[in-house]
């Protein structure tokens, strides 16, 4: 079974990427091999890689929020931190994550964020899963089997959110480092003063080619929500 990845004692840019790449991977092996546990009826089991699934991708989360953050961290601040190094130590941490993330829902087609109603659903989910999040959802898990099997199926669902979110989220935020700079170099050129990004090795880059990723590790649930799109648009557009 695949267990939580280990967090180094420190980090290169590289080792951040690919460490992401691992995670985001990871729970899609966790997601998979619950989803086939639940076909065969295996509730408790699926249960428990869906719990792993929810942990992995909230460590995913924390190390994209990191990126974001390092262009604003003094120049030479090593990555690794002592919140970074307390988020993978407490699960509960990485769980609050994955709820804040699926209701911020910062990187999405959807023009507004969740509403309240959803914001409760998504409470209530993790809640049913038991996963609780500050101690302000205390439902007891203690819905039925095919109930609870409908509800790992909804959190998986989250995870799968959560693994095309964020590679979405790394082109918008690529994109706003691009504006940023743009707007540095005017300002610079009218001999206005200005403040460039720090430890820039750490921060998002976007790709000449959007699509070279395609069909690598932890690029899978990107794959499948392009591949969704296309055959959405194929369909509407009457293509075969």
């Amino acid at each position: 079974m695949i267990t939580s990845q280990e967090l180094p004692a420190s980090l290169t840019a590289a080792e951040v990427i690919e460490l992401t790449d691992t995670l985001l991977s990871n729970a899609n092996r966790l997601r998979t091999s619950a989803l086939v546990m639940l076909e065969k009826g295996a509730v408790p089991v699926a249960r428990l890689l869906a719990i792993l699934c929810v942990d992995t991708s909230g460590e995913a989360i924390a190390l994209h929020e990191r990126r974001t953050e390092m262009g604003y961290r003094p120049e030479g601040e090593p990555f690794v931190s002592s919140d970074l190094v307390a988020i993978w130590q407490a699960r509960d941490r990485t769980f609050k994550l994955v709820h804040d993330f699926l209701e911020a829902e910062e990187y999405s087609f959807n023009r507004w964020p969740p509403n309240e109603e959803e914001r409760g659903q998504i409470r209530t989910t993790l809640a049913n899963l038991g996963i609780h999040i500050q101690r302000t959802v205390n439902e007891e898990n203690t819905i039925g089997a095919d109930e609870g099997a409908q509800n790992i199926r909804r959190v998986l669902e989250y995870t799968e959110q959560i693994g095309w979110q964020l590679r979405l989220g790394e082109h918008i935020e690529a994109r706003r480092r691009e504006r940023v700079e743009e707007e540095l170099a005017a300002y610079l050129r009218l001999g206005k003063q200005g403040k460039k990004f720090n430890n820039v090795a750490y921060l998002f880059d976007f790709p000449e080619n959007p699509f070279e990723k395609m069909g690598k590790k932890g690029h899978e649930a990107q794959d499948r929500s392009l591949t969704n799109l296309r055959n959405a648009i194929d369909k509407e557009s009457g293509t075969d």
